[in-house]
């Protein structure tokens, strides 16, 4: 009678432990899928902004702001920025004279 008792409450806690983990593994598997929409919902956010970026740095755009604004539109000083160099080591810009 004691082994009897002893098996059904030992199957009890295993089947508490399975149905334990089922939760878990469908609480876990919801928090994915909420984080991976939000990475496509940023994904799409950083395109559209790059999107954006490229559109305002079109010299014709660059040069309608300008004008909107008053301001300006001087020729270079005499130095440039070299931004192959900047790329390649990772830092800010290297300002050059020619």
């Amino acid at each position: 009678m004691t082994r009897i008792l002893l098996v059904v409450i030992l199957l009890s806690l295993v089947g508490i432990a399975v149905i334990d983990l089922r939760k878990e593994m469908a609480r876990t598997s919801y928090r994915i899928q909420a984080l991976h929409q939000k990475q496509i919902r940023l994904e799409q956010e950083l395109w559209s902004r790059d999107i954006e970026l490229a559109r305002l740095r079109v010299p014709e755009r660059l040069r309608a702001r300008v004008a909107e604004f008053g301001l300006p539109l001087l020729p270079p000083r005499g130095e440039r920025i070299d931004l192959t160099a900047t790329r390649a080591a990772g830092h800010g810009a290297i300002r050059t004279d020619d």
